[in-house]
């Protein structure tokens, strides 16, 4: 043992090491230490999907997960995906949207019109009040804060309203000047604080259903800075009822902040510069914003913290189904799940496993072409590797790391390292050639030297640090 304040060493017996090993083991092996962005649970369509580019999604309240594809409708339960529609001629069907309709229904938006779901039968249904859109192009359904069904439809808006559908401007009068409006490239987000819709497109409206009014750029008393840009395809409220949007003029990503009315607007995402802007901007309950864009990457702006690239590869199981998604949203659990063009990706709100990080190797004593971890301290945003090759200190905000190795020279085998601790803003590292140490801001590790002890002189398998800032090894 090390004491700080004494500046001693005491020496004790193999037993008593071998219950601490056992005691510091045991504290690894904890879960819940790690924190950290994320990882992906992911289904495909080798899990039974009727297509990988999934369009639209629903979980409804028994726990099913509803899954629009470009190919049918698909049910996930948990375990099992089933596929609907195959009996019927309807497997094909190119599904834009699904929201609840009544109990026991689901109403799709379709390439082929509206079709109405029985989810106890598990089958498709006639339903007359919805004949009127049976056969044009359904863009998209949006459920409005007086649970009312909005169609976004090749021919315009229609509300489900008191059992019927109406044209919008039976309700709001002043909609008659959408009536050129580009609708196949319009999308609607609902905003509860205002009681309203923000209508995105190569124009920006605002339906106010409370006051059966519209605002746009030249009926702007607010000064609302989205309707000074155009081309806007992507629009996210959060909580506080601040305005997240793209702007494909500006080829921008933009924050309004409506309390302060001032505007942060970002023309790089993670050090890349837009590329064609947004298609999907999503805010979970946790405030996360999750952005999907046009170059097929996708990114996470957590709160307080800049916006980082969702990582994607291929080859990892845990990353991202694809860098683009269509379709967000968060169950009641607090999951929240991506259709993307490569099936779907889940990040669940209480993982046991909350992140995984690849560290760097270097070169070292084996040829192996990568050298492991022996162990791993997690400090705020820091995480500290004992590694083969040496320690390496990882920023997992910056994504930056930093390498300490002894100085010895060619001798790579004196670079091992088994464990590390913190204490007193000093970190210690025990390993093959003994103790060291990193002082606050050091740039290299140091060797203990103390007394007439030289602590280089052999291996340190073990080190951890007691509740009074000692260190045991």
């Amino acid at each position: 043992m090390f004491s700080r304040e004494k500046n001693e060493i005491r020496f004790y017996s193999d037993s008593g090491i071998e219950m601490l090993y056992k005691i510091c083991l045991f504290l690894c092996l904890l879960p819940g230490l790690v924190s950290g962005q994320f990882i992906f649970q992911n289904l495909r369509t080798n899990d039974g999907l009727s297509s990988k580019v999934i369009r639209s999604l629903y979980k409804d309240k028994d726990g099913y997960l509803w899954i629009g594809t470009i190919k049918g409708l698909n049910r996930f339960d948990g375990a099992i995906v089933r596929q609907f529609g195959i009996e019927t001629g309807l497997r094909d069907l190119y599904i834009n949207a699904i929201q609840p309709l009544g109990k026991d229904d689901l109403i799709l938006g379709t390439r082929q019109g509206v079709k109405v779901f029985n989810r106890k039968e598990g089958a498709y249904v006639n339903d007359q009040r919805f004949e009127q859109l049976n056969t044009i192009d359904i863009y998209n359904i949006y459920l409005d804060g007086f649970s009312r069904l909005w169609f976004l439809t090749q021919s315009g808006i229609y509300i489900f309203l008191n059992g019927k559908l109406v044209n919008l401007e039976t309700m709001v009068p002043d909609a008659e000047i959408l009536r050129n409006a580009k609708y196949g490239l319009s999308i609607l987000v609902w905003d509860q604080a205002r009681g309203g819709f923000w209508m995105g497109g190569p124009e920006i409206y605002f339906i106010d259903c409370r006051n059966k009014t519209i605002y746009h750029k030249s009926n702007n008393p607010n000064r609302v800075p989205i309707f000074d840009v155009s081309n806007v395809f992507a629009i996210a409220v959060d909580a506080e009822g601040n305005l997240w949007y793209e702007s494909r003029n500006t080829k921008s990503l933009n924050f309004w902040n409506q309390k302060t009315n001032k505007m942060i607007s970002y023309s790089e995402l993670d050090g890349e510069r837009i590329y064609e802007g947004c298609n999907k901007i999503f805010i979970d309950q946790k405030g996360r914003v999750w952005i999907s864009t046009w170059a097929f990457a996708a990114y996470l702006k957590e709160p307080g913290e800049p916006i980082r690239k969702i990582p994607y590869s291929q080859n990892r199981k845990y990353s991202i189904g694809y860098g683009f998604f269509w379709a967000a949203i968060e169950d009641v659990e607090g999951n929240v799940w991506l259709g993307t063009l490569n099936g779907i990706s889940k990040v669940q709100a209480n993982a046991p496993v909350q992140a995984i990080y690849q560290l760097p190797s270097f070169k070292y004593f084996l040829h192996t072409g990568f050298a492991h971890a022996n162990s791993i301290v997690v400090e705020n945003s820091t995480i500290m590797a004992a590694k083969e090759d040496g320690v390496v200190r990882f920023n997992m905000k910056t994504r930056m790391h930093q390498r300490y190795i002894p100085d010895n020279g060619p001798d790579l085998v004196k670079n091992k390292f088994f464990m590390s601790v913190k204490s007193e803003g000093i970190w210690w590292f025990a390993g093959l050639d003994g103790i060291h140490f990193l002082r606050p801001g050091g740039e290299k590790l140091e060797p203990l030297l103390t007394g007439a002890f030289r602590f280089k002189a052999k291996p340190a398998n073990l080190i951890f640090v007691d509740s009074v800032g000692n260190i045991w090894f």
